[in-house]
């Protein structure tokens, strides 16, 4: 066979055992881009959703921060302060 592409050169029960490997192949090959699209996009979205926990902590660590310690200091000045001593009339 001279002069034949290379289509013509495999019997038919050859080409047709050619053209399913190359089918499994392709398959495969599909299979495998599109689990690691999947992993990909499974990372990004642990990734942002770690990011957003992050952000909302530090949002509500924020304000819960500053009532925080508006409530100690307003605990603080109901004490008696520092550096007073005990009352007269306690013997500690």
């Amino acid at each position: 066979m001279r002069n034949v592409g290379r289509r013509a050169e495999r019997c038919p029960e050859c080409r047709a055992v050619h053209i399913r490997v190359k089918a499994l192949e392709a398959s495969y090959r599909e299979r495998t881009e599109q689990l690691i699209r999947q992993q990909e996009e499974r990372a990004e979205a642990i990734h942002q959703g770690l990011v957003d926990d992050n952000e909302r902590f530090t949002a509500s660590a924020g304000t819960y921060g500053k009532g925080r310690i508006k409530e100690i200091m307003a605990a603080q000045k109901k004490k008696q302060p520092a550096g007073v001593g005990a009352p007269a009339g306690c013997k500690g």
